[in-house]
């Protein structure tokens, strides 16, 4: 059973008493059905590491710099 799944987030405008406030959804897709599965909803992605936490690459820098670089 072959399964390929996307994910992906996007954000919703929500206008309170308090202002417009920003929420994100992060969703899952599975590709062959087209069915969505919403895993959370958050006013903070990158807050104690939820959904978006940076990711750092050494192999990336090393392409982009070359081995001698002082950025390795």
């Amino acid at each position: 059973m072959a399964v390929l799944v996307a994910t992906d987030f996007f954000t919703v405008e929500v206008l309170t008493l308090r202002g417009l406030i920003t929420y994100y959804v992060l969703f899952f897709i599975h590709l062959e059905s087209r069915r969505i599965c919403m895993a959370g909803v958050t006013r903070h992605p990158n807050q104690n590491g939820t959904w978006a936490e940076p990711e750092h690459d050494n192999r990336r820098e090393r392409r982009l710099h070359g081995r001698s670089s002082p950025y390795r």
